[in-house]
């Protein structure tokens, strides 16, 4: 645990989120003064056309007007750079677009609803196989170990199809010789008698980590009859591309040592047990999205940033729990703050102590540790008012997304719907 005590501090103070957003970022955040600027450029470059017919003013006014140019163009590759992490998905490699195209901010047809499901399904499935992930043996998995264990003792049974594991022959031998040869066996070799890591070790060996039943909580509407209303939409959509993001972010981080130990000549090493996230528990987002759309419940961690929804963006809590290597955990962090405007808010950690049996999870060899990291997500109008309905685009200006509603008296009140 020494690593993550060392570090602490940098975590604490958001030093790698810091980092990751850039200058560019907090360019965008002073979009007022930007703004102004650029105000104040197109009203000299309005003044240097009116000027322009004076012959004895055209060198000077040329040489302006190119100054002028140079600087809006340079306002508008910093406006770019800034908004450029959330114009692009990065887990599918294009520019932002919905499922369906035109579903958002108000659907075309019930058609267009009904394809968005469809398609909505088939995304969902694609977080899993990117990360090239699934959960522990079944139990029906560990039955065909058993099954085949058990064959595996009974002499001379050929009827059974025992695939790679089918005996080589007769170890007939007394009493004696065999009390002796299972004395001197192995704990690998008991382990790999053993149905239960048997199985667990064949399913560890295929993946790169494991993924927890709803660790990628799907939106009610993919599994109901109902035609989605314009907010389920939204929601199912939003919380599909913060999803994005971190299954991006994690797969990347187990992407790089898949290269490395190919580089090293150990490719037949690039399984979980040598993977930095060796499993993902969960992935929660706070219902501020406008009448709800969380996924998944937390407990949140406060935020210590004061940053709050207005006009130009808006804020969703987040938080992770993953099983990951000690050593590899800032390197989550700043993987996860890279992929979009992510601000870690809180760490809370355990140690995970060794299982000698692995006959569930196969977390090898490294130290780990079982991680709590909270985020806070801020996300740019500018990208993202092409998609919220209408009656949600109000209620995202205001802190925690809150609805307005009218009280008996006349009086408004906020609070969420």
């Amino acid at each position: 645990m020494d690593f993550v005590k060392k570090n602490w501090l940098y975590v604490t103070l958001g030093v790698v989120a810091l980092g990751s957003i850039g200058t560019a970022a907090w360019a965008y955040l002073a979009g007022d003064a930007i703004a102004e600027q650029v105000t104040e450029i197109q009203k000299l470059k309005s003044d240097v056309q009116t000027q322009g017919s004076n012959p004895q003013n055209a060198a000077t006014i040329e040489a302006k007007k190119a100054d002028q140019v140079e600087l809006i163009a340079d306002q508008e590759r910093t406006l770019k750079a800034a908004l450029g992490a959330q114009l692009y998905n990065a887990f599918e490699g294009r520019e932002r677009q919905t499922l369906v195209p035109d579903v958002l901010p108000e659907p075309k047809s019930n058609g267009a609803r009904i394809e968005f499901r469809n398609k909505y399904r088939i995304a969902m499935g694609e977080l899993a196989r990117r990360l090239r992930a699934r959960g522990p043996a079944t139990p029906a998995e560990i039955t065909r170990q058993q099954a085949i264990s058990d064959a595996k003792n009974q002499q001379g049974n050929s009827d059974i199809d025992l695939g790679p594991w089918m005996p080589k022959g007769s170890e007939q031998g007394d009493s004696d010789a065999t009390n002796t040869q299972q004395k001197d066996r192995s704990l690998l070799e008991i382990l790999r008698a053993y149905p239960k890591a048997k199985a667990s070790e064949i399913v560890a060996r295929s993946i790169y980590m494991y993924l927890d039943d709803n660790a990628f909580a799907p939106h009610s509407m993919m599994e109901n009859n109902e035609t989605p209303t314009v907010v389920d939409l939204w929601h199912a959509q939003m919380t599909l591309w913060i999803e994005q993001d971190f299954a991006f972010a994690i797969a990347r981080l187990n992407d790089k040592r898949v290269e490395e130990l190919k580089a090293a000549g150990k490719a037949y090493d690039s399984w979980v047990a040598h993977m930095p996230v060796k499993r993902l528990e969960y992935l929660a987002g706070h219902s501020w999205l406008g009448r709800g759309g969380g996924m998944n419940s937390a407990k949140f961690a406060d935020s210590f940033t004061n940053v709050v929804n207005d006009n130009q963006k808006f804020i969703v809590p987040l938080q992770i729990r993953v099983v990951i290597e000690e050593a590899a955990l800032l390197e989550l962090i700043d993987s996860v703050c890279r992929v979009g405007y992510y601000t870690p808010t809180r760490v809370d950690y355990r140690a995970v102590e060794p299982n000698v049996l692995q006959d569930e999870y196969v977390y090898g060899d490294a130290p780990i540790i079982d991680a709590t990291i909270d985020f806070e997500g801020t996300y740019f109008r500018k990208v993202f008012d092409a998609f919220i309905p209408k009656e949600l685009a109000a209620g995202l200006a205001r802190p925690e997304a809150l609805e307005e509603t009218k009280q008996p008296d006349g009086n408004a009140t906020t609070d969420h719907c």
